[in-house]
């Protein structure tokens, strides 16, 4: 069966320098990419260990999905409308 999206998934990837050994470049472009897309949305992170700050966004993490997938941890934030 052929899969209908009612929003074409996007991707986002940002990964940290060696300036910013922190990944607060990353987190900022993840928290401006965030505030730019339309809702609901949900926002998976994947390997992703900069602190990042979404509440202020209007999401929510989602702690029932807090797993590692072989050598990769993931998380989902939920931002509602």
């Amino acid at each position: 069966p052929k899969l209908a999206w009612t929003q074409p998934p996007q991707f986002l990837l940002a990964h940290k320098t060696e300036d910013s050994p922190d990944g607060t470049p990353a987190a900022i472009s993840l928290q401006q990419a965030v505030a730019e897309l339309p809702r609901p949305l949900d926002v998976w992170t994947i390997d992703f260990h900069a602190p990042i700050e979404l509440d202020d966004l209007g999401c929510d993490r989602d702690r029932s999905v807090n797993q590692n997938l072989g050598h990769y941890s993931y998380k989902l934030y939920r931002c509602g409308e």
